[in-house]
């Protein structure tokens, strides 16, 4: 496989992202990208015969400046969402 290997959105989607995962949440994330610590990540691809193309080394690139890489450790959730894991583990238990 070629890292320079050109892929439609649909096949990016296919290939790369969660199973599920529609064209147009790739297509966002060309178009929008995506928000981070280090500041808005976007997938690179290109308009080529009217169709969205893009490439397996630019889906790495994007996956990677998505990865939060502080320590090794993901990214902290909300304090919210941390409240209500901390709240429900309790009820049941743990």
């Amino acid at each position: 496989m070629h890292d320079d290997e050109a892929l439609t959105l649909n096949q990016a989607a296919r290939r790369f992202y969660p199973v599920g995962t529609a064209v147009s949440t790739v297509l966002r994330h060309v178009l929008k990208g995506v928000r981070t610590p280090a500041g808005t990540v976007k997938l690179e691809a290109h308009r080529i015969g009217g169709r969205w193309v893009t490439t397996v080394d630019a889906v790495e690139r994007f996956r990677d400046a998505c990865t939060v890489r502080s320590g090794g450790e993901a990214r902290a959730s909300s304090g919210a969402a941390h409240a209500r894991a901390d709240a429900y583990l309790k009820s049941i238990g743990l």
